[in-house]
């Protein structure tokens, strides 16, 4: 699996790649863990380290679902299935938003952590809302090859951010 580390480089763990829904959920899952370390770094100098890390790891995820994720889906879903990867697709926007409106800004800066705080809150929701009403009915079409495609173009991703902050 990909994670961003503490310092906010992307570094990756190996696993076998798992169904497209498993693989997802467990961004799920560690993203969630990340956010949840903020509380224990509040008031240290790694704070900025662990936003990025989260900022990266968000980025990762957000262009999985977009490039692969979701139109693969879309391929093989119902109309009720396609109104639901839409929904999703809608709530990436307003991660996205929140993460430009990150960049460069550090703890200090006016209206931060109420951008971090709503950074967590959508990310939550939005991961709730997948888990429980989205992937249940997608689980079925998540192929083999897909499930593959979505590990590979992890990898990717994780290659090209690594070479970028070297």
């Amino acid at each position: 699996m990909v994670y961003a580390s503490d310092q906010g480089q992307i570094r990756e763990h190996a696993i076998t790649p798992v169904d497209s829904i498993t693989q997802l959920q467990a961004e799920h899952r560690y993203i969630r863990r990340l956010f949840g370390q903020l509380a224990h770094h509040q008031q240290s100098h790694d704070l900025t380290g662990l936003l990025q890390a989260i900022c990266d790891q968000l980025t990762v995820y957000l262009i999985l679902k977009e490039e692969v994720f979701y139109p693969g889906m879309r391929a093989a879903a119902n109309a009720e299935q396609r109104a639901q990867l839409d929904e999703s697709l809608v709530e990436h926007y307003a991660l996205k938003v929140i993460l430009d409106t990150l960049d460069g800004q550090a703890p200090g800066d006016l209206l931060f952590g109420a951008k971090v705080r709503t950074l967590k809150r959508h990310f939550v929701r939005h991961a709730s809302y997948e888990e429980e009403a989205l992937f249940p009915g997608l689980l079925p079409l998540s192929t083999q090859d897909f499930s593959q495609r979505l590990y590979d173009r992890r990898r990717e991703l994780v290659a090209d951010m690594r070479q970028h902050r070297l």
